[in-house]
């Protein structure tokens, strides 16, 4: 009995015919897309090339002041002279202050 049901079902196997897939639709990104990248992309490298660096003396030492300083300095001395580091800042409460005064309930 089980072979007449395998025979059947080899037959029906045997029917199968598989379909095409559908075509595969692409769109292409729209033109403003494409403009606004280049825009952004435009705007960026403006941004970078063309904003004002600052006098290294003037603020915090960073690594693109110290190199501003190299460039632009006649000697050692007046490099050392002009990158002085920032003081050190110093709070009136710590959080190890903080948290030794606090209490904690048993």
């Amino acid at each position: 009995m089980s072979n007449e049901n395998d025979e059947e079902f080899v037959l029906y196997l045997r029917q199968f015919r598989p379909l095409a897939p559908p075509p595969a639709r692409y769109q292409r990104p729209p033109v403003w897309f494409a403009a606004a990248a280049a825009l952004l992309v435009a705007a960026s490298l403006v941004w970078l090339f063309l904003r004002p660096v600052a006098d290294p003396a003037a603020g915090p030492l960073t690594l693109r002041a110290a190199q501003a300083a190299v460039v632009g300095a006649e000697s050692w001395d007046d490099l050392l002279t002009r990158l002085e580091p920032p003081p050190p800042v110093y709070f009136e409460r710590s959080a190890f202050t903080i948290l030794s005064k606090e209490t904690i309930k048993p």
